[in-house]
């Protein structure tokens, strides 16, 4: 379902960086645990893909899709 509905709107970074995000996430059915959502930091999503963190941030901006699965989230450092 992923690859047949999302690959093509997505576009080549787009789907990669979904993938990435989805491959943190997991499901243990012994245990019952559930990580359905993953919080990361631009820099070390831009590692995982493959890109600088310049690149990842312009295809966040423009990949309209990408709001389907991800939310993006300020956070200040003290």
């Amino acid at each position: 379902y992923l690859i047949r509905r999302w690959a093509k709107p997505l576009g080549p970074l787009g789907f990669l960086v979904v993938k990435v995000l989805r491959d943190r996430c997991y499901h243990n059915p012994q245990t019952g645990v559930l990580r359905d959502t993953v919080e990361v930091d631009l820099m070390d999503l831009a590692e995982a893909v493959g890109v600088s963190r310049a690149t990842l941030v312009r295809e966040l901006a423009r990949n309209e899709t990408l709001g389907c699965f991800i939310r993006r989230v300020r956070q200040f450092r003290i």
